[in-house]
């Protein structure tokens, strides 16, 4: 109790000392010389008063010492009242300030006022959303008395309690199943504060925007995050390499950019997520336009025949997403119909096209598509000859067919008297064979004809002339002589109507 006396009391009392000894039966002892020379020397005095500083050596020479609060006030005691070192805190907790009070032959010496308002050390704490424990210390002067108490009840005093002088609070944090909160642990009237993290379901992360799209281009943009009052969260890249984010972690509202590098390559899909002990809680989807140099296409099918008739199709183009396409056409006979541009944003897509009806040969189109070519062929078929005039011989001839390859086609007899010997089917370039029979009317002529590749093949065939007996001379008559009798009968025969 008696160690906090300081030199300026040491010396006050010892001055009151020095003067009751000299008029004391002390003097007899000491002498007042003796006295007289002690006290030139402080030092010696100092010496003699920590030496002696205990209870029964100060009580020797009539020194008190008294504690009391702040607010009252020291009253002169008296060798009938002395008062004794006492902790206030004991009946009247707690005392942020007392009053140190030294006394001496019931004379008040000195008197000092002390704090008893802990000094926190750390000042305050911050828990984690699981909660745990914790500890924080404090300094007091020894004749200070104290208690801790907790003001919520998610915080609990585990050890320390109470005490005086210096001390250490344990305490343990509940688990926080909702929004932040803040509590806190009085000592002595002053308050060690314990923030605790919210749970991250309750802290409503959201983002300005959930998708972008960035062209080929390098380029970054903000991005605003709200969160709740000390939500903690982490800015996630999918893919570091080319999508970065800053800052990458913080707590409650923020501006994140978020920054692409160019791109030589295909379309590229990355995203920054907003993440809490590894679960995401809001994401941005981040597009990137493709180096359209790098893009290359398929079509399917390549390529479509056609009969003679025309008609509708459709083709399929496949890219990369994000890349872009026309499909061009130069033949007037082929007509695009639909998707003649890439679909918004590019990609795969599909070609439509019309094709007419085509009344003459084979003929062949195409539609182009990023470098890539889709093969119109449509049927066509040319027929030689197309007419034949024989005699009233039986026999045949050939037809030629002409086509494109795949085209097929057919040869087939319109009359009795003339057959298809070969060649009935076919694709492509082919040959058809016909026969006749022989003809033996008089002055008379028939016709017939057959149909190649959806084409007519007419043969006529001239009997034998007017006045000649078959089997008699007109073996004779050369074929021109018979086709001019002929004429001449018809045009007889004309007169005579």
């Amino acid at each position: 109790m008696f160690t906090r006396f300081t030199l300026r009391k040491i010396n006050l009392v010892a001055s009151r000392l020095i003067s009751r000894v000299s008029n004391s039966n002390t003097s007899r002892r000491l002498g007042k010389n003796s006295i007289h020379e002690r006290w030139r020397s402080k030092r010696a005095i100092l010496a003699v008063l920590l030496l002696t500083s205990s209870a029964v050596a100060l009580t020797s020479l009539g020194v008190w010492q008294a504690i009391r609060p702040a607010s009252s006030l020291a009253r002169v005691a008296t060798s009938a009242s002395r008062v004794n070192v006492a902790s206030p805190a004991t009946t009247d907790p707690p005392y942020t300030k007392l009053k140190e009070y030294v006394y001496t032959g019931g004379r008040l010496v000195t008197s000092e006022e002390i704090s008893c308002v802990p000094a926190f050390s750390p000042t305050g704490a911050i828990s984690p959303q699981g909660g745990g424990p914790g500890s924080f210390n404090f300094s007091l002067p020894s004749i200070c008395s104290w208690t801790a108490v907790s003001n919520v009840d998610w915080i609990t005093v585990t050890s320390g309690a109470s005490g005086s002088g210096a001390g250490t609070v344990g305490y343990s944090v509940a688990a926080n199943s909702g929004a932040q909160r803040v509590g806190t642990i009085t000592v002595n009237g002053q308050a060690f504060t314990v923030t605790q993290a919210p749970n991250p379901v309750t802290c409503g992360f959201s983002l300005s925007i959930t998708n972008d799209t960035f062209p080929q281009g390098s380029g970054s943009r903000p991005l605003a995050l709200r969160a709740g009052a000390g939500c903690a969260w982490n800015a996630v890249s999918s893919d570091t390499s080319w999508l970065t984010a800053s800052p990458t972690n913080g707590v409650g509202d923020a501006t994140i950019n978020y920054s692409v590098t160019a791109n030589s390559s295909q379309q590229r899909v990355g995203s920054i997520s907003i993440k809490v002990g590894g679960q995401t809680f809001a994401t941005l989807n981040v597009t990137q336009s493709p180096n359209q140099a790098s893009c290359t296409f398929a079509l399917s099918p390549s390529s479509w025949l056609y009969g003679t008739g025309g008609g509708g199709g459709s083709f399929s183009v496949t890219t990369g997403a994000g890349c872009l396409w026309n499909a061009a056409n130069n033949d007037g006979w082929i007509t695009i119909t639909g998707g003649a541009t890439s679909p918004p944003g590019g990609g795969s897509g599909t070609v439509s096209f019309n094709v007419q009806a085509n009344n003459g040969g084979s003929r062949t189109g195409t539609i182009s598509v990023g470098g890539q070519v889709f093969t119109i062929t449509q049927c066509g078929y040319t027929v030689s000859p197309t007419s034949d005039t024989v005699e009233q011989y039986a026999g045949g001839t050939d037809i030629y067919v002409s086509a494109a390859t795949g085209c097929s086609w057919s040869a087939t007899s319109n009359s009795s008297w003339i057959t298809v010997t070969s060649g009935a089917n076919g694709s492509g370039d082919g040959m058809v064979q016909i026969a006749w029979t022989s003809f033996l009317a008089i002055g008379l002529s028939r016709f017939g004809s057959v149909t190649v590749a959806g084409q007519t093949v007419t043969i006529h065939q001239f009997g034998p002339p007017r006045g000649c007996t078959p089997g008699e001379c007109c073996e004779c008559l050369s074929v021109s002589s018979q086709r001019a009798a002929l004429i001449n009968l018809v045009q007889m025969r004309s007169q005579e109507v």
